[in-house]
Protein backbone atom coordinates (compact mmCIF):
# COMPACT_ATOMS: atom_id res chain seq x y z
CA UNK A 1 0.00 0.00 0.00
CA UNK A 2 0.89 3.93 -1.17
CA UNK A 3 0.48 6.53 0.84
CA UNK A 4 -2.50 5.73 3.49
CA UNK A 5 -3.91 9.30 3.52
CA UNK A 6 -7.87 8.01 3.78
CA UNK A 7 -7.00 4.70 6.19
CA UNK A 8 -10.54 3.46 6.88
CA UNK A 9 -11.82 2.67 3.49
CA UNK A 10 -8.30 0.25 3.41
CA UNK A 11 -9.01 -1.17 6.83
CA UNK A 12 -12.50 -1.68 5.68
CA UNK A 13 -11.94 -3.53 2.58
CA UNK A 14 -8.66 -5.81 3.87
CA UNK A 15 -11.33 -6.87 6.97
CA UNK A 16 -13.38 -8.72 4.02
CA UNK A 17 -10.47 -9.91 2.44
CA UNK A 18 -8.42 -13.34 3.40
CA UNK A 19 -4.68 -11.37 3.84
CA UNK A 20 -2.93 -9.03 5.71
CA UNK A 21 -1.36 -6.07 5.55
CA UNK A 22 2.67 -5.79 5.59
CA UNK A 23 3.94 -3.02 4.08
CA UNK A 24 3.03 0.78 3.78
CA UNK A 25 5.28 3.01 1.13
CA UNK A 26 5.06 6.78 2.23
CA UNK A 27 6.48 9.27 0.11
CA UNK A 28 6.39 12.35 1.85
CA UNK A 29 4.95 14.03 4.82
CA UNK A 30 1.92 15.43 3.39
CA UNK A 31 -1.26 14.49 5.52
CA UNK A 32 -2.94 13.51 2.43
CA UNK A 33 -0.39 10.59 2.17
CA UNK A 34 1.20 10.11 5.44
CA UNK A 35 -2.10 10.95 7.97
CA UNK A 36 -3.50 7.38 7.68
CA UNK A 37 0.32 5.70 8.78
CA UNK A 38 -0.71 5.55 12.48
CA UNK A 39 -4.41 4.00 12.26
CA UNK A 40 -2.75 1.32 9.60
CA UNK A 41 -0.18 0.42 12.49
CA UNK A 42 -2.98 0.46 15.09
CA UNK A 43 -5.02 -1.56 12.65
CA UNK A 44 -1.99 -4.22 11.47
CA UNK A 45 0.21 -4.20 14.26
CA UNK A 46 2.91 -6.11 12.62
CA UNK A 47 2.93 -3.96 9.44
CA UNK A 48 6.09 -2.04 8.44
CA UNK A 49 5.75 1.35 7.63
CA UNK A 50 8.59 2.29 4.72
CA UNK A 51 9.37 6.18 4.31
CA UNK A 52 11.46 8.72 3.38
CA UNK A 53 14.48 9.27 6.04
CA UNK A 54 14.86 12.62 4.79
CA UNK A 55 11.51 14.41 6.60
CA UNK A 56 9.38 13.51 9.72
CA UNK A 57 7.14 10.98 8.77
CA UNK A 58 4.34 9.69 11.59
CA UNK A 59 4.28 5.89 12.39
CA UNK A 60 7.61 5.61 10.22
CA UNK A 61 8.84 1.96 11.26
CA UNK A 62 11.83 1.72 7.86
CA UNK A 63 13.54 4.84 7.28
CA UNK A 64 15.01 4.84 3.66
CA UNK A 65 17.10 6.66 1.68
CA UNK A 66 17.81 7.21 -1.86
CA UNK A 67 19.69 4.28 -3.56
CA UNK A 68 18.14 2.03 -0.88
CA UNK A 69 16.82 -1.57 -2.39
CA UNK A 70 14.47 -4.20 -0.58
CA UNK A 71 12.68 -6.92 -1.34
CA UNK A 72 9.03 -8.13 -0.42
CA UNK A 73 8.38 -11.69 -1.45
CA UNK A 74 9.30 -11.69 -5.54
CA UNK A 75 9.35 -7.76 -5.70
CA UNK A 76 12.18 -5.45 -5.74
CA UNK A 77 11.62 -1.92 -4.22
CA UNK A 78 14.12 0.71 -4.89
CA UNK A 79 14.20 4.21 -3.56
CA UNK A 80 15.01 7.17 -5.42
CA UNK A 81 15.18 10.71 -3.71
CA UNK A 82 13.07 13.79 -5.69
CA UNK A 83 13.48 16.53 -3.03
CA UNK A 84 11.23 19.86 -4.70
CA UNK A 85 7.99 19.54 -3.57
CA UNK A 86 8.68 18.98 -0.25
CA UNK A 87 12.67 18.25 1.06
CA UNK A 88 12.19 14.73 1.31
CA UNK A 89 10.09 13.63 -0.80
CA UNK A 90 10.97 10.07 -2.22
CA UNK A 91 9.74 7.56 -4.86
CA UNK A 92 9.65 4.01 -5.03
CA UNK A 93 10.24 1.90 -8.01
CA UNK A 94 8.65 -1.71 -7.67
CA UNK A 95 9.94 -4.46 -10.45
CA UNK A 96 8.63 -8.23 -10.15
CA UNK A 97 8.72 -11.07 -12.66
CA UNK A 98 6.44 -8.70 -15.39
CA UNK A 99 9.85 -7.48 -15.81
CA UNK A 100 7.70 -3.77 -16.07
CA UNK A 101 8.71 -1.57 -13.46
CA UNK A 102 5.80 0.50 -11.58
CA UNK A 103 6.80 4.03 -10.05
CA UNK A 104 5.40 5.28 -7.26
CA UNK A 105 5.65 8.77 -8.27
CA UNK A 106 3.68 10.70 -5.16
CA UNK A 107 3.57 14.06 -6.07
CA UNK A 108 6.43 14.26 -7.82
CA UNK A 109 5.12 13.28 -11.18
CA UNK A 110 1.54 13.57 -12.47
CA UNK A 111 -0.02 12.48 -15.98
CA UNK A 112 0.96 15.86 -17.63
CA UNK A 113 2.51 17.53 -15.03
CA UNK A 114 4.56 17.70 -11.55
CA UNK A 115 3.99 19.06 -7.79
CA UNK A 116 4.29 22.51 -6.74
CA UNK A 117 7.68 23.14 -5.72
CA UNK A 118 6.55 23.66 -2.42
CA UNK A 119 9.95 23.70 -0.89
CA UNK A 120 12.62 23.58 -3.41
CA UNK A 121 13.80 24.57 -6.78
CA UNK A 122 13.23 23.97 -10.68
CA UNK A 123 16.54 22.91 -10.37
CA UNK A 124 15.53 19.75 -8.50
CA UNK A 125 12.69 18.98 -10.24
CA UNK A 126 14.59 19.09 -13.51
CA UNK A 127 16.64 16.89 -11.93
CA UNK A 128 14.07 14.71 -10.92
CA UNK A 129 12.41 14.76 -14.11
CA UNK A 130 16.07 13.80 -15.93
CA UNK A 131 16.36 11.08 -13.41
CA UNK A 132 12.55 9.37 -14.63
CA UNK A 133 13.23 9.80 -17.86
CA UNK A 134 15.92 7.17 -18.05
CA UNK A 135 13.83 4.43 -16.40
CA UNK A 136 12.08 2.02 -19.39
CA UNK A 137 9.33 3.63 -21.67
CA UNK A 138 7.09 1.10 -20.57
CA UNK A 139 7.39 1.72 -17.07
CA UNK A 140 3.71 2.24 -15.33
CA UNK A 141 3.69 5.24 -13.41
CA UNK A 142 1.26 5.56 -10.66
CA UNK A 143 0.94 9.60 -9.25
CA UNK A 144 -1.01 9.87 -6.12
CA UNK A 145 -3.24 12.41 -7.43
CA UNK A 146 -5.44 12.05 -10.66
CA UNK A 147 -5.28 15.68 -11.56
CA UNK A 148 -4.67 14.68 -15.59
CA UNK A 149 -7.59 17.08 -16.83
CA UNK A 150 -6.78 20.20 -14.93
CA UNK A 151 -2.87 19.65 -16.28
CA UNK A 152 -3.83 18.97 -19.96
CA UNK A 153 -5.69 22.06 -20.16
CA UNK A 154 -2.59 24.24 -18.90
CA UNK A 155 -0.27 22.04 -21.29
CA UNK A 156 -3.27 22.94 -24.86
CA UNK A 157 -2.67 26.07 -23.35
CA UNK A 158 1.11 26.14 -23.92
CA UNK A 159 1.50 24.41 -26.49
CA UNK A 160 -1.70 23.46 -28.65
CA UNK A 161 0.25 21.74 -31.19
CA UNK A 162 1.50 18.96 -28.96
CA UNK A 163 -0.77 18.79 -26.36
CA UNK A 164 -4.29 19.97 -28.03
CA UNK A 165 -5.32 16.54 -29.24
CA UNK A 166 -4.26 14.93 -25.92
CA UNK A 167 -6.42 16.99 -24.00
CA UNK A 168 -9.60 16.14 -25.57
CA UNK A 169 -8.93 12.70 -25.69
CA UNK A 170 -8.42 12.90 -21.74
CA UNK A 171 -11.55 15.16 -21.79
CA UNK A 172 -13.76 12.38 -23.31
CA UNK A 173 -12.11 9.73 -20.85
CA UNK A 174 -12.98 11.99 -17.64
CA UNK A 175 -16.54 12.49 -19.66
CA UNK A 176 -16.80 8.80 -19.07
CA UNK A 177 -15.88 8.38 -15.63
CA UNK A 178 -12.36 6.52 -16.63
CA UNK A 179 -9.19 6.93 -15.19
CA UNK A 180 -6.03 8.28 -16.56
CA UNK A 181 -3.58 6.17 -13.99
CA UNK A 182 -1.32 4.55 -14.88
CA UNK A 183 0.76 6.85 -17.26
CA UNK A 184 3.82 5.63 -18.74
CA UNK A 185 6.99 6.95 -18.98
CA UNK A 186 7.12 6.73 -22.40
CA UNK A 187 3.70 8.84 -22.34
CA UNK A 188 5.20 11.29 -20.22
CA UNK A 189 8.31 12.04 -21.88
CA UNK A 190 6.03 12.88 -25.15
CA UNK A 191 3.25 14.90 -23.65
CA UNK A 192 4.36 15.55 -20.55
CA UNK A 193 5.84 19.60 -20.99
CA UNK A 194 7.44 19.23 -17.61
CA UNK A 195 9.63 16.59 -19.32
CA UNK A 196 10.62 19.12 -22.07
CA UNK A 197 12.12 21.27 -20.27
CA UNK A 198 15.45 20.60 -22.55
CA UNK A 199 14.24 20.69 -25.32
CA UNK A 200 14.59 23.71 -27.79
CA UNK A 201 11.25 23.96 -28.98
CA UNK A 202 9.98 24.49 -25.54
CA UNK A 203 12.32 27.12 -24.54
CA UNK A 204 11.75 29.09 -27.63
CA UNK A 205 8.05 28.88 -26.89
CA UNK A 206 8.70 30.55 -23.68
CA UNK A 207 11.62 32.79 -24.29
CA UNK A 208 13.70 31.40 -22.10
CA UNK A 209 17.74 30.55 -22.32
CA UNK A 210 18.01 27.61 -19.93
CA UNK A 211 16.26 24.82 -19.28
CA UNK A 212 16.28 25.23 -15.41
CA UNK A 213 14.68 28.94 -16.17
CA UNK A 214 12.02 26.78 -18.42
CA UNK A 215 10.92 24.96 -15.79
CA UNK A 216 10.88 27.81 -12.92
CA UNK A 217 8.26 29.94 -15.35
CA UNK A 218 6.70 26.95 -16.69
CA UNK A 219 5.75 25.81 -13.16
CA UNK A 220 4.96 29.89 -12.21
CA UNK A 221 2.55 29.76 -15.32
CA UNK A 222 0.95 26.21 -14.17
CA UNK A 223 0.65 27.85 -10.32
CA UNK A 224 -1.39 31.25 -12.34
CA UNK A 225 -3.49 29.05 -14.57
Amino acid sequence: MVDPGEPQPIINALSTLPCTLSLVLCTHKHADHAGGNEAIKAAFPNIEVMATQYEPIPGVTKPVADGDHFRLGNLDINVIYTPCHTRGHVIFIISGSSGIPIIFSGDTLFVGGTGRFFEGTADEMLINMDRLATYAPESLVYPAHEYTESNFKFLAHVDPETCGERYKWIQKIRAEGLPTVPTTISEEIEFNLFMHCRRERLMKLLDCPTPVETMAKLRQMKNNF
